[in-house]
């Protein structure tokens, strides 16, 4: 089998000579070596086609595209990603992002490189000691200097077991639209005159980040959280708590305006991936994403939100 054309699969009749040896008797085959894989019976061409489409697409659409079994496909993969897993590094970031996405019915963590939003890798699960061995792991991960996550307590203690000196900034987006969530919940709950008092309120506490440093964020939150209304402390508690709790990462956000916003937007290309292949095995949907999201990209510059 060949390359395809024009969408037509394309098959090569190869006469070749076959040589009869006068001292030992044996008989062998011309070489193809330069231009057949004869182990995959194609071309070396089309391995190579078949290699870098293997990565994007799904191996069923490359086996009706091509002509060569599906099985053959995904022997093609798993080779070329073991070939690729030898020979590629993948340097570890000064910005780490940390999230967890829930496929194949388990939660499963993801790291990125949020400065030059890269994929670094998928685990298997999101446990604290998978995470913890996973960073310990990590060739030079003094170089850590920010680690963006949610407000996952197993993440924190990893983070601050392995990686002592890095900033943990708890992921703007994650708080704000937990903020949402309770303010929507209340407006739910409560009579309709109610509204117009709970948008304002809603709208004064996403104004604290728009705050240029810690200390203006801090005064604005402090100022809001005096305006709640008293019979509304008990539905804003959860709110209140989490600010509390994780008051140094959510408010180191205005010192360095790191987010986790390329991990997050990562998690729909996961789920969209997973969809695709329809039974994926999670060794090959991890090796997919990691060489099309993981692999150098074009640089461009980081804007801060």
């Amino acid at each position: 089998m060949d390359l395809p054309i024009h969408g037509k699969q394309v098959g090569l009749l190869i006469k070749r000579q076959r040589y009869h040896c006068r001292d030992c008797n044996q008989t062998f085959w011309e070489r193809l070596d330069c231009t057949i894989d004869e182990k995959r019976n194609c071309t070396k061409r089309l391995l190579s086609y078949i290699e870098k489409q293997s990565i994007q697409r799904t191996f069923v659409s490359i086996s009706e595209d091509i002509g060569i079994n599906e099985k053959t496909i995904r022997n093609i993969f798993r080779d070329y990603i073991n070939r690729l897993e030898e020979t590629t590094q993948f340097e570890t970031p000064n910005w780490l992002g940390i999230d967890e996405i829930h496929i194949m019915n388990k939660p499963r963590c993801v790291f990125t490189n949020t400065e030059e939003r890269k994929l670094i890798d998928l685990l298997q699960n999101r446990n604290k000691e998978t995470v913890v061995e996973y960073l310990s792991r990590l060739r030079n991960k003094d170089r850590i200097q920010y680690v963006t996550m949610d407000m996952c307590q197993p993440y924190k203690d990893a983070v601050k077991a392995v990686l002592p000196r890095a900033i943990i900034i708890v992921d703007k987006f994650h708080i704000v639209r937990m903020a949402n969530q309770a303010l929507e919940t209340i407006r739910k709950q409560l009579r309709e005159g109610c509204h117009k008092e709970l948008t304002e309120m809603k709208e004064s506490y996403f104004d604290i980040w728009d705050c240029d440093n810690r200390q203006k964020a801090f005064l604005k939150y402090n100022a809001w959280k005096a305006k709640i209304p008293t019979e509304l402390q008990s539905a804003f508690e959860p709110l209140i708590k989490a600010m509390k709790n994780w008051e140094e990462e959510i408010f180191a956000y205005f010192d360095h305006h790191t987010t986790n916003a390329y991990t997050e937007s990562l998690r729909s290309l996961i789920r969209a991936m997973n969809r695709l292949g329809r039974g994926y095995s999670f060794e090959v949907l991890r090796a997919k994403m990691l060489f099309t999201e993981g692999l150098p990209k074009e640089r461009r510059p980081y804007v801060k939100v």
